[in-house]
């Protein structure tokens, strides 16, 4: 069991089972355990905080760093009620945090705490406890839900389009299909309540070139960046059909052909009733094809793969720059 600041501890499941005299020691009224399973009746004399989650590439465990920090803190600091961030004190009580091994999961979670506690960034909040446990090794995809947490200021925002956009992504590794993801009402985006005036960036709008109709606005779309020369990703190689012998290789363009864009109201119909795993979109006007989908994934012209792909076409859309006064961005007006 390390001490990694004031009464915060991390450790591991099993060596809190062998060492129990490790908690009388250091003080341990509470416990929070980052794994499946459960404890023996003589840890019920400490305050436990349970997330049951498995160390893997596909877990969100971003949706338990509010209820985790919150139980940490009214460990702490008993007399508050809510985190008073950047504002240090003296630690009431000791709390450890564990899981399997004490390598991952117990990391980041304890990592969430002192970023929002302490306004540190994800790199200091891992270096603050590898500094006292040499042999941390969260997974890839806990540091990449660490950096997105910290991107929305340490409070998960379930509409926020960060967290949007990664959980689109993220939910392939668990269904490939997206059958989950899209049966719930609340995937898709109704840009009819999007209010453009509160709005501090400039913001665009996607319109049919045929018929005008809205089809999406720039606070729905999904960012890439084009690959490097370096990258695999900016070549467009062909080779012979069962054969790794290459006809040609082509680079990739110096301009995206697609607009990639989340899950949008008018498409629901076509996400959720396709029994195939990639299709066309048509304007819900007047028909044409503006765009398409695949979820298994697609390049963009630049070169870069984006999985899932939810996309439109440039060559069949125009970007409208919107003004403040505009009070319904996805109607047109004449």
């Amino acid at each position: 069991m390390e001490r990694v600041l004031g009464g915060l501890y991390i450790s591991s499941y099993p060596h809190l089972l062998t060492n129990r005299l490790e908690c009388e020691e250091n003080n341990i009224t509470h416990i929070v355990s980052v794994f499946k399973g459960t404890f023996p009746p003589s840890f019920n004399k400490y305050t436990l905080h349970s997330i049951p989650v498995d160390d893997l590439e596909s877990t969100n465990i971003i949706e338990w760093f509010d209820d985790a920090n919150d139980f940490i803190n009214r460990a702490l600091f008993p007399g508050q009620t809510e985190i008073q961030r950047g504002v240090k004190g003296k630690h009431e009580t000791n709390v450890v945090v564990i899981c399997q091994a004490g390598e991952s999961r117990s990391v980041v979670v304890l990592a969430s705490y002192l970023m929002k506690k302490y306004n540190l960034n994800p790199e200091q909040a891992l270096h603050a406890i590898q500094r006292k446990r040499p042999h941390i090794h969260p997974n890839e995809s806990f540091r990449e839900q660490l950096e997105l947490y910290y991107a929305m200021d340490c409070v998960l925002d379930k509409d926020n389009h960060l967290y949007r956009q990664w959980l689109l992504s993220h939910s392939t590794q668990t269904d490939p299909t997206g059958r989950e993801l899209l049966s719930k009402d609340s995937t898709f985006i109704d840009e009819s309540k999007v209010d453009i005036s509160k709005s501090s960036e400039e913001l665009t709008q996607l319109r049919c070139k045929r018929c005008r109709q809205p089809l999406a606005l720039s606070t729905s779309f999904v960012p890439h960046v084009p690959p490097g020369e370096e990258s695999k990703q900016s070549r467009f190689v062909r080779k012979v059909p069962n054969s790794k012998r290459v006809i040609s290789v082509q680079s990739a363009a110096s301009t995206c052909s697609h607009y990639f864009v989340e899950p949008l109201n008018w498409m629901k119909d076509d996400l959720q009733n396709s029994q195939e795993l990639e299709g066309k979109f048509q304007c819900p006007k007047c028909d044409t094809k503006v765009g398409a989908f695949n979820w298994k994934g697609s390049r963009c012209s630049c070169g870069k793969w984006m999985v899932p792909a939810i996309h439109l076409q440039r060559a069949k859309v125009d970007e409208i720059k919107l003004n403040h006064q505009s009070s319904y961005p996805n109607q047109s007006h004449s």
